[in-house]
């Protein structure tokens, strides 16, 4: 009798075990990885607007520019570590009838829990795996801060008070070339004062990668637009009227294999 009870437990631990092996065997977890998807031979094109505010003798300048880049991922390789690194090139022209011309070599990356873009030595933690809404990380874990860079010949602390974290995960957005089901938003920026504006906010789509980009990076003493009213008018007004240096960017996503 003994041996009977052990026989069916047995067996009944036997099946259970192998239930919970094609369970388990069956689970996929979705990370993300597709919505930063590498391989040779990869390439996105897309088209550009930009705005430079120039100080001038009195007043500020835009300077507005229309352009259009292709980045494409030419060679693959082991690093030191041993993780795997992909080399692209980026091309740029000024309208569709003119041939590309490479403008820089870059690095992009994909370990097992985030993704990185390595262009004129910074690197930046683009996302982070598993993706989950909400999530909040330094992205610039491998960039100081403070670090100032000219924009149009005026020094600037572009990453000053970026708080990084994603905003939205898998949902639909309708770009203005396409559309797209499943969308995540990154939000690497949002840092308003009267004097300050850093924004910074990119789409990736599940399969596709990077779709659109939006940049405001913005600086003013609400001088040049304010005058003696200082402060009361500066209030009041938009970047675009009252910025004295900086830029606002917007990057589309019009091709890609």
């Amino acid at each position: 009798m003994k041996r009977s009870i052990l026989l069916v437990l047995f067996s009944a631990g036997a099946f259970l075990s192998a239930c919970e092996k094609q369970t388990t065997e069956n689970i996929q977890l979705d990370l993300g990885y597709d919505f930063f998807p590498l391989q040779v031979g990869k390439y996105w094109e897309y088209q550009v607007d930009s705005i430079l505010f120039v100080p001038d003798v009195s007043r500020t300048r835009l300077d507005s520019s229309r352009t259009w880049i292709r980045e494409e991922i030419i060679t693959q390789q082991l690093n030191n570590a041993g993780d795997t690194i992909y080399q692209a090139e980026r091309y740029e022209r000024k309208d569709t009838t003119h041939p590309w011309q490479i403008r820089r070599v870059f690095i992009l990356q994909r370990t097992n829990n985030q993704a990185l873009r390595e262009e004129d030595n910074l690197r930046l933690i683009k996302l982070v795996f598993p993706l989950r809404s909400g999530q909040r990380w330094n992205s610039l874990r491998f960039i100081d801060p403070t670090l100032r860079q000219e924009v149009a010949g005026q020094s600037m602390a572009i990453f000053k008070d970026w708080e990084t974290r994603t905003k939205a995960v898998s949902e639909p957005f309708a770009g203005q070339y396409a559309n797209y089901q499943a969308v995540t938003t990154i939000q690497y920026a949002d840092h308003r004062l009267l004097t300050e504006l850093r924004v910074a906010q990119e789409r990736y789509a599940k399969g596709i990668g990077l779709v659109e980009r939006t940049w405001e990076i913005m600086d003013t003493q609400c001088t040049a637009c304010c005058g003696s009213l200082g402060d009361v008018r500066c209030q009041t007004l938009p970047w675009k009227e009252k910025a004295e240096r900086g830029f606002m960017l917007k990057q589309q996503l019009i091709a890609h294999n």
